[in-house]
């Protein structure tokens, strides 16, 4: 049912929200995000549950070699402790946050962004809902290359509109300008 809810919008603002809420019905968490990748970094796109506004948030990929590990292996990274792990990067501002479930979104077999839960409990998350995770990831990664399709065509659509509408008043202003009457030649010399 939720992949193909998933599927059913193109509006990607609606996409990203119904990718999070249906987080919640798959794997207990009290906040996720989701982040796609920009070049050398992640931003953080949508966000639910966290106490600071986290959308427009911008990691380098280097700094967290989780990201890597996930890109590498295409498979989820699940942090049972993170007040135990080494290379935790969020130490500071969402302390809370115990354990963390990380899943790649991919399109065409490449990466192009994360699904990440987290929650307050230690050892919240197993390897059943990572794999559930997981499957959603790859529906999600079609569900954003639609919904990026559709913006783009919107996009296209409200320039050529506004193109031809200022072509449209350019020609009236013309016709309107003309006193007198108009000759016009076609392709075999006749004038008329």
């Amino acid at each position: 049912d939720s992949v193909a809810k998933l599927s059913s919008s193109l509006d990607r603002d609606e996409v990203f929200d119904y990718i999070l809420s249906a987080m919640s019905n798959i794997v207990p968490n009290e906040a996720s995000n989701i982040m796609l990748i920009e070049g050398d970094d992640v931003v953080v796109v949508r966000a639910k549950g966290y106490s600071d506004d986290i959308v427009d948030l911008r990691y380098s990929m280097s700094d967290i070699p989780d990201f890597a590990h996930i890109i590498k292996n295409h498979k989820p990274r699940i942090i049972q402790d993170v007040t135990t792990y080494q290379d935790w990067h969020d130490r500071e501002t969402n302390s809370w946050i115990k354990s963390h479930l990380g899943v790649p979104i991919k399109l065409d077999n490449e990466v192009i962004g994360f699904i990440n839960v987290d929650s307050k409990t230690p050892d919240n998350f197993t390897e059943e809902q990572a794999q559930w995770m997981l499957t959603f990831g790859d529906q999600a990664g079609i569900a954003i290359r639609n919904a990026g399709y559709t913006a783009r065509l919107e996009k296209r659509i409200k320039e050529r509109t506004r193109d031809l509408e200022f072509e449209r008043a350019q020609l009236q202003a013309i016709l309107d300008g003309v006193a007198d009457g108009v000759m016009y030649t076609d392709m075999n010399r006749k004038t008329f």
